[in-house]
């Protein structure tokens, strides 16, 4: 447990480092992280972004989302059992970095968005598939984020700009 808060404390660190503009402060604590951790999160993925480790990160989220991609395989339908949010999240941060490293996507998006009913399509974050796979608009998207919870709208439309940016730099947009 020491080891695993060691990490923790480590990663706010360089977290907070970053927020205040210091980045150079911050890369030391991130390269320490990832020799010292076995288990990977989506925290991982960002220190990825952040260190500009883009092939490494295309590998490991590669190893990944592999095993989540083949147990949809043959599929008819889908539900968010089957994807959950952070599997959704890892196949877009896979989009981002085999695109920044130039290689075609391994993922079907708009093929698993379109397995979804139509009223999944409505849950957060089932529309990043739609938007990954050129289904949706961000228009349309942020529509189907409205919730009555001020609070959880607010997050989801966080997360969904965050993942359009990502989209957007493949692009060099």
């Amino acid at each position: 447990a020491n080891k695993t808060n060691n990490l923790q404390y480590a990663t706010t660190i360089a977290w907070f480092y970053i927020r205040i503009g210091k980045p150079d402060k911050a890369k030391p604590f991130l390269e320490k992280f990832f020799t010292q951790t076995n288990k990977f999160s989506v925290t991982d993925v960002l220190n990825y972004i952040f260190l500009e480790q883009i092939e490494k990160g295309a590998e490991t989220t590669r190893q990944n989302t592999e095993p989540i991609l083949s147990a949809l395989k043959g599929k008819n339908n889908i539900t968010s059992s089957d994807l959950e949010s952070n599997d959704i999240f890892y196949l877009c941060y896979q989009y981002y970095f085999e695109k920044m490293s130039k290689q075609n996507s391994t993922i079907e998006f708009k093929n698993l968005y379109n397995l979804f009913s139509d009223e999944e399509k409505k849950v957060w974050p089932i529309p990043l598939l739609g938007l990954y796979g050129g289904e949706l608009t961000v228009e349309k998207m942020e529509s189907l984020i409205q919730n009555t919870d001020k609070y959880k709208m607010r997050m989801d439309k966080c997360e969904a700009y965050f993942y359009y940016a990502l989209l957007k730099l493949t692009e060099n947009n």
